[in-house]
């Protein structure tokens, strides 16, 4: 995730694995998420690592986390939903890949 740290539908916070800004779809499929300690290009550090869930909140297929936390050098994330109510729903498989989420 780059840019703007709202999980939402309508803000190209987010980039494809060329490093082109992207928005985030949960259709025509579910979406998938991936939440590192860098993205592309570069590959370039994440700075927002709060991520708020927009209001009616996201169902994504697939969540990843590849990062390593901040006591590794890498980075922490911390979710909340913008409207108290709904966060990340549905039936989505989570990874841990990198020790931390």
């Amino acid at each position: 995730m780059s840019g703007s740290a709202v999980w939402d539908y309508s803000s190209h916070n987010w980039v494809t694995a060329s490093g082109a800004p992207s928005l985030y779809s949960d259709s025509p499929s579910p979406g998938v998420a991936t939440f590192g300690d860098s993205y592309n290009p570069g590959p370039t550090a994440v700075i927002n690592t709060n991520v708020i869930v927009q209001s009616g909140g996201v169902t994504p297929a697939l969540v990843t986390f590849t990062n390593t936390g901040g006591s590794n050098g890498g980075v922490d994330y911390t979710f909340s939903d913008n409207d108290g109510v709904n966060g990340i729903g549905g039936g989505a498989n989570i990874i841990v890949n990198g020790g931390a989420a």
